[in-house]
């Protein structure tokens, strides 16, 4: 059901899943936003960045099919606090071009490439919005 979890013992991740995740989506936004760099909170004074990006994933899983699946909020506000300049909600679907571990896999990474992509237009649209070139 979908409050259901099941521990699997084949596959396995070779960072926390956690780690991984946020690494790949920082790398994702560098891109998108063409910055140098996009840091992980918690950041050095000297490193505070223009923004700070949050993202509470409501889902992000496969099926046993392979598909992935994306449900997220995020919004983005100076990185120095106040309130939210912009939201948004990602949701996405992937079927895996292939049938393996590493077609489901590639469906989960393009999906946080379109999570990346709308956080990147949602800091466009923010009047003045410069990304640092830190």
């Amino acid at each position: 059901s979908d409050a259901e979890i099941r521990p699997t013992h084949v596959d396995r991740w070779a960072e926390p899943i956690e780690d991984g995740i946020m690494r790949v989506l920082r790398e994702d936004l560098r891109r998108c936003l063409d910055a140098p760099r996009v840091i992980a909170f918690p950041w050095y004074a000297s490193d505070r960045p223009d923004y700070a990006v949050a993202v509470d994933f409501q889902r992000f899983e496969r099926e046993p099919s392979g598909s992935a699946y994306l449900q997220a909020h995020w919004s983005v506000r100076e990185a120095g606090g106040g309130a939210a300049l912009v939201r948004g909600d990602t949701v996405g679907h992937r079927d895996p071009a292939t049938p393996d571990e590493t077609g489901s896999v590639d469906a989960q990474s393009d999906l946080l490439m379109q999570l990346a992509r709308e956080i990147a237009q949602g800091i466009a649209s923010i009047p003045q919005a410069r990304p640092s070139r830190r």
